[in-house]
C-alpha cells in the first residue's frame, strides 16, 4: 500500500502509524549533488516509518523514522564513502505558517499539514537535514590523501604550524 498522500490530522488524531519502503532514487533533491548511488543491492531503499500522535500540549504531532544509506565524498581525502543517514524527529503540524512559534528555540519544528500531505516530501526534508554539510570517513582509508583538482598527483601536505614551533622552540634551547 502507498502512503505517499495521508490526512495527517487524522493520523495524529487517531495515534495510527505508517510505514514503509521508498526507492532512494525518488528523492531528486536529497540526490542532488551527490555521487552516483551505486553499489550493493538493497541500499537504493529507505525504510520509514510516520507515527501519528498528541503533543504534550494536545497538538497534533508527527513522529519520523528513516534511514538511508548514501554515498558521499569525504571532504578529507576527497575519496567515496557510504554513510547511513538517520532520522528520529518529531514536528508539530499545523493548519497555517501563522500557528507556528518561532521565538521558542525548544519547540518542536512546524509542519503545515492537511488531507493530502505528501509523506515522502517530508521524509525527504527530513534526510537532507540529517546529512552532515562536511562529510567525512571517522577515520581517512590509510594512503588516501586529497588529490588535486585533475585527481592526479597527491596535493602536498604543509606541516602543522604546531610542529614547526615546537621545532623552532627545541632549536632555541628553552
Amino acid at each position: 500500500m502507498d502512503h505517499r498522500y495521508v490526512d495527517v490530522f487524522d493520523l495524529a488524531r487517531q495515534g495510527r502509524q505508517i510505514e514503509g519502503e521508498v526507492a532512494l532514487g525518488r528523492f531528486e533533491r536529497l540526490l542532488e549533488g551527490l555521487p552516483p548511488q551505486e553499489g550493493e543491492v538493497g541500499r537504493g531503499v529507505v525504510p520509514w516509518v510516520v507515527r501519528g500522535q498528541a503533543g504534550p500540549d494536545g497538538r497534533p504531532m508527527l513522529a519520523v523514522r528513516a534511514q538511508a544509506a548514501l554515498t558521499l565524498i569525504c571532504q578529507r581525502c576527497l575519496q567515496p564513502f557510504v554513510l547511513t543517514v538517520q532520522v528520529d524527529n518529531a514536528v508539530r503540524l499545523v493548519r497555517t505558517e501563522d500557528e507556528c512559534d518561532n521565538d521558542d528555540p525548544d519547540a518542536p519544528d512546524c509542519v503545515v499539514g492537511g488531507q493530502r500531505f505528501d509523506v515522502y516530501g517530508l521524509l525527504e526534508d527530513e534526510l537532507i537535514l540529517a546529512v552532515p554539510y562536511v562529510p567525512r570517513h571517522e577515520a581517512c582509508p590509510p594512503g588516501d590523501q586529497p588529490r588535486n583538482d585533475d585527481g592526479d598527483a597527491p596535493v602536498p601536505q604543509r606541516p602543522s604550524p604546531f610542529a614547526v614551533l615546537a621545532d623552532w622552540e627545541k632549536g632555541q634551547g628553552s
